[in-house]
């Protein structure tokens, strides 16, 4: 199959997807993700899949294994609580105390 052909079929299908009555596919920017969150995650994975080339400086071992392990935790915390900002206002979790959504999300 040619690229031409590909990329119109993979547009086609993104299309349709849209079409589906999904949440996430709402335009209710009020219960969206911040986007300056999202950014900073972002730019933190890349650091982590390639440091090389996205850190700040050069580090040794040692404090490459730190700086990880602190930009991991740091990754891990911001996207929990951006998907429990994002879920408080899910259908599919409406039946949910606070609590429980904190645990759901943390699985």
């Amino acid at each position: 199959m040619d690229f031409d052909k590909r990329t119109e079929e993979t547009v086609n299908k993104l299309l349709k997807s849209y079409e589906d009555k999904k949440e996430i596919n709402g335009i209710d920017i009020s219960n969206q993700p911040d986007k300056k969150a999202i950014i900073e995650i972002i730019s933190k994975l890349l650091k982590i899949l390639y440091p090389g080339y996205y850190s700040d400086r050069i580090y040794r071992q040692y404090s490459l294994k730190n700086n990880m392990a602190a930009t991991i935790e740091d990754v891990i915390f911001n996207m929990n609580k951006i998907t429990f900002n994002v879920c408080k206002y899910a259908n599919a979790f409406a039946d949910l105390s606070e609590d429980e959504l904190r645990e759901k999300v943390a699985e």
